[in-house]
């Protein structure tokens, strides 16, 4: 009895011991061999190079200038020490001609570049310098502060114009303001397209804070012309400041018409080769009214996607789309741009409406979803979701 008892304790220990062999082999197979030549994730501080200073204070200057740093250092050891990476915490921070080793005695320079635009008020950053001084590298870890104060300035730096109704037109004003001494003028005023107007006004004198300064109104216009698209632009102000001559700002809205589609993309969904799909999308105007598709065009060579038109019940003078896609044998993402003429009076307007499908061999997905991989038709840039119209103006 005491064999048998003896005999089940062994076969369990040594059970649990070959149960164990995996799991220990596991653990130890989580951590990779390191890299022969690489440097240590955590490098030990580094004693061969002596820096004249590790912490610098640039004092105050102007929000947007570029400023200078460098670091002096030397090497206090008998042997050349290679930099082998110089890391900075922000981008607004570029490290700038460095050495790549220094010799043994030799004294050169850390420097960056370091821009504040966008960061006013007081800033500090960190220059993390690596080196090959031992085994597992070296680290020296350099930091300067200051302040930016906001001297010469834009009064928006970011103009949204929203949503403008075609035909209105809409005006914006912004400030550029001026404390410095003596005060930067104001030479002239842009953006790069065309149909928006930039006027500068008389400068005049200002009181902010208690600080005296100078302001130059900019008159942004957005003409009743403009045609019916998102517009995404920059308006550009050329100064006096030597330190910043330009001045920046993304200037950006929608001219809509008078004519909203819904939905603004149509999804077919997913369906199986040779099968049928069809999906609507209403039309209908902003401010009631009745209204003529005079054209349509699918866009679509093959001749895949059809369209037809029927009145919206319940819609003041609305119409609908009925939208069909034949599926072809093949598989793939399938897409077009339906271009719908609509006219109110002397009113037309051309309407674009994106619609995507896709074709493959397991349709149970099937829905009005978008197709997952789809390509989609390229859409005017600064709005993805909105369907670009081209507006023919009142005769």
């Amino acid at each position: 009895m005491n064999t048998l008892r003896r005999t089940a304790f062994l076969a369990a220990v040594a059970g649990c011991a070959l149960l164990a062999v995996p799991a220990a082999a596991q653990v130890e197979s989580s951590t990779p061999p390191a890299k022969v030549g690489q440097p240590a994730q955590q490098a030990s501080p580094g004693n061969a190079l002596k820096f004249e200073a590790t912490t610098k204070d640039y004092g105050i200057i102007s929000e947007g200038e570029t400023i200078d740093i460098a670091f002096p250092v030397t090497n206090a050891t008998d042997r050349r020490i290679n930099i082998t990476r110089i890391q900075v915490s922000c981008g607004c921070t570029k490290a700038t001609d460095n050495p790549e080793f220094i010799e043994p005695g030799q004294t050169d320079e850390i420097k960056v570049a370091y821009n504040s635009t966008g960061r006013p008020g007081r800033q500090s950053k960190t220059v993390s310098i690596f080196t090959d001084e031992s085994e597992g590298g070296g680290l020296y870890t350099l930091t300067f502060t200051g302040e930016a104060t906001q001297i010469n300035y834009l009064s928006e730096r970011n103009i949204q114009f929203g949503e403008i109704e075609f035909g209105q037109g809409a005006t914006r004003t912004v400030d550029f303001l001026t404390f410095s001494d003596p005060p930067v003028v104001v030479n002239g005023a842009s953006t790069s397209e065309e149909k928006v107007k930039v006027t500068l006004g008389e400068t005049v004198d200002v009181e902010l804070d208690g600080k005296k300064g100078k302001r130059t109104p900019i008159a942004i216009e957005i003409g009743s012309d403009y045609p019916v698209r998102p517009f995404n632009t920059v308006l550009t102000v050329d100064t006096t400041d030597p330190k910043r001559p330009r001045y920046t700002a993304p200037l950006n809205g929608t001219v809509s018409g008078q004519f909203i589609v819904a939905p603004r993309r149509l999804a077919m969904g997913r369906l199986a080769p040779g099968s049928s799909v069809t999906r609507e999308a209403s039309i209908t105007t902003r401010k009631g009214g009745d209204f003529v598709i005079s054209g349509v065009r699918t866009g679509d060579a093959a001749q895949r996607f059809t369209v037809t038109e029927k009145a919206t019940p319940g819609a003041n003078g609305g119409k609908t789309l009925v939208v069909s896609f034949k599926a072809p044998d093949s598989l793939g993402a399938f897409s077009s741009i339906i271009e719908v003429d609509a006219k109110m009076g002397d009113y037309s307007e051309t309407i674009r409406l994106p619609v995507t499908v896709q074709v493959m061999t397991s349709p149970e997905n099937a829905g009005p979803v978008a197709p997952q991989g789809a390509s989609r038709p390229a859409l005017p840039q600064g709005n993805a979701d909105a369907a670009k119209r081209t507006v023919v103006p009142k005769k």
